[in-house]
């Protein structure tokens, strides 16, 4: 913002690597924002994609001069963020992702919104789509949406007020190098851990639902699970760098896979002889109670949409609840925290921090 142009700068800092198939609508939508209260610029930070992504960039940025292109020789995303941060001259930052497109007034919305309560960030709502039209995708949209799947405390699921965590945000630059831009030693929920240090920090985080963006997920189960078996990894490395970050429902598959390992331990043990049936039997009530909860959703959801699609869900809530669970039983056994701080520096930022 200067005398002669008193519109504030948005900084938009997009992280990419081999995004071919959907670099160019997330680049369009992003440009294609309507600016009558702020001015943008777009940087689009490349962790060396060899697919064709930067063909594309290249193309638009030919012909649309706030597009920028800065490597990221880490390949992290973290990195990719405080790169961006490094390099933005906006009074405002803005964190987009590159498998999401969103609404022509997303910034314009979130930035009236911030300006309204006061908040340090913003952001709208994300709503989930599938990848594709095959069932799979849908399936694996529909768990990441739903309560069950995903928890009340989900960014997909949440709504609007001042929350924990936001997702796509619109910060205020000054906040981000307050805090010290983003922990370059996660490689998965960077995202949490700096909005719990802005919120320590005495910084309100607001979600707005006057705007949204649209968030392709997998396109399969196998990549649904995959999926789930690195956020759950990543919880472990998280609880022991930044505990705060981390919430309740973020340990809930951990403890149901425990459950089941110590229902199948039972159920062997009654086999063997060793114990009495009414601790096998007592053991296997928790899953039991899952197989119910998930059946009884998954009906609910059929009748709903009258679609016979979401009588499928009770497998794949399985897999991607065990996944989750298994993913961060594994960073713990696994020291996954140690190696993680080992190979960065820990907590390094490129983003000094204030105070």
């Amino acid at each position: 913002m200067t005398p002669d142009n008193p519109k504030p700068l948005v900084s938009i800092i997009m992280p990419v690597w081999n995004e071919v198939e959907a670099i160019e609508s997330a680049i369009t939508s992003a440009l294609g924002q309507t600016c009558g209260n702020f001015d943008m610029e777009l940087i689009l930070v490349d962790g060396g994609s060899t697919d064709g992504t930067l063909e594309i960039v290249r193309r638009i940025a030919a012909y649309d001069s706030r597009l920028y292109i800065v490597n990221n020789p880490a390949r992290r995303t973290p990195v990719a963020f405080n790169i961006g941060i490094a390099r933005a001259r906006g009074q405002y930052i803005c964190i987009l992702g590159a498998h999401t497109e969103y609404a022509s007034d997303y910034i314009a919305t979130c930035l009236s919104e911030l300006r309204r309560t006061g908040a340090a960030g913003c952001s709208g709502r994300v709503i989930t789509v599938p990848a594709c039209d095959s069932f799979e995708a849908k399936l694996a949209a529909m768990v990441l949406t739903s309560k069950f799947g995903s928890s009340s405390g989900s960014f997909r699921t949440q709504h609007k007020g001042f929350v924990d965590s936001i997702p796509y945000p619109l910060f205020r630059a000054e906040v981000l190098a307050e805090v010290g831009g983003y922990d370059e030693s996660l490689t998965r929920n960077q995202d949490n851990d700096l909005n719990q240090r802005v919120r320590e920090r005495g910084h309100r985080l607001y979600l707005t639902e006057k705007t949204r963006c649209w968030y392709r997920a997998q396109s399969s189960v196998e990549a649904l699970v995959r999926y789930a078996f690195r956020n759950g990894f990543w919880n472990a490395v998280s609880m022991r760098r930044n505990r705060k970050s981390m919430n309740a429902h973020h340990l809930v598959p951990a403890v149901f896979v425990v459950g089941l390992l110590l229902a199948m331990a039972s159920r062997l043990g009654y086999i063997s002889g060793f114990l009495p049936p009414w601790v096998a039997h007592t053991s296997a009530a928790p899953f039991a109670a899952y197989i119910v909860i998930a059946s009884a959703y998954s009906g609910c959801e059929a009748w709903r949409s009258r679609s016979w699609l979401p009588c499928l869900l009770l497998p794949v809530f399985l897999l991607f609840h065990v996944a989750y669970g298994t993913g961060t039983l594994w960073g713990v056994v696994s020291g996954a925290a140690q190696r993680a701080r080992r190979e960065t520096s820990a907590g390094r930022s490129l983003i000094e921090p204030a105070g």
